[in-house]
């Protein structure tokens, strides 16, 4: 059975969100200057199970805000991105936190990752920044939160990318078995 998933994706311009667009297929149109989103879908296989995230990339931009509001309803999980080397860039993540609890709830699983530019290599302090981030976060806003987890992409593999959709499908899976355990 294929599971689908509705992923919003998000992240200040200075991190270049487009740069995790798979080869785009030039018959395929582009809404993201135009619209404000674009949505990809992406197959990958997690636990044994086909998952399909339709990934709605959200464009940043002041004059987007109410595509992006609507653009929210019915994610099963969000990707905040920022850039490791753009101090201004994490310090968004509050806003794109408390918009995303906004627009789809604030039960819904969401994966902190930081983007690193080609040969950029891994830094310990700002990995240790997020994590100190995500625990006070998680101490002030328990109410319905799940789970936040922190991912460092490199831009030269995406094996960050990977890992964030992984951790968004295991938390989707996660999500249906305390469902059903319920009923």
């Amino acid at each position: 059975m294929t599971s689908i998933i509705k992923i919003v994706v998000i992240g200040d311009e200075k991190t270049n969100i487009q740069q995790l667009f798979p080869k785009e297929d030039p018959k395929q149109p582009s809404f993201f200057h135009t619209h404000g989103f674009q949505p990809i879908t992406i197959i990958r296989a997690i636990e044994e199970k086909e998952i399909r995230f339709q990934s709605w990339f959200l464009n940043p931009v002041d004059q987007f805000t109410e595509q992006r509001m609507t653009s929210y309803n019915g994610a099963m999980g969000a990707l905040i991105v920022f850039d490791t080397q753009e101090p201004e860039s994490f310090l968004s993540i509050d806003k794109w936190i408390h918009e995303i609890w906004v627009g789809a709830g604030n039960d819904i699983p969401i994966v902190i990752m930081g983007n690193r530019n080609k040969g950029v290599e891994e830094n310990m302090k700002t990995t240790t920044i997020v994590y100190e981030y995500l625990k006070d976060l998680m101490i002030n806003e328990k109410e319905g939160i799940l789970r936040m987890v922190y991912v460092e992409n490199s831009l030269d593999d995406n094996k960050g990318y990977e890992e964030a959709l992984k951790q968004l499908g295991i938390e989707y899976f996660y999500y249906l078995d305390r469902k059903h355990q319920a009923k």
